[in-house]
């Protein structure tokens, strides 16, 4: 590179460096920060109702003679997750 790229690239550096350089790259990178970090989270909580409901909860019910005892096991598994489950499908 040479001539105007490595000016434009002087320049681009220089402005990181410069106080309001890093206000605008934090400006810039803290929403894309925060939406990959609620697309994560987001995906990791779909996982884990999935599972439950499509792996979990079949396979446990090989181990179980009686229908009274799986059922008892899933309340064991999801007791205490309603609220937080409703609350994660809710619209904001």
């Amino acid at each position: 590179m040479t001539g105007r790229h490595e000016d434009r690239l002087g320049k681009a550096v220089s402005r990181v460096h410069d106080r309001r350089g890093v206000e605008a790259l934090l400006t810039a990178f803290l929403p894309a920060l925060v939406a990959g970090v609620h697309g994560i989270g987001g995906g990791v909580w779909i996982g884990a109702v999935g599972f439950n409901l499509f792996v979990l909860t079949p396979r446990a019910q090989r181990w179980f003679r009686v229908s009274a005892e799986h059922e008892d096991f899933v309340f064991t598994v999801v007791q205490g997750l309603r609220w937080p489950v409703l609350g994660g499908a809710l619209p904001r």
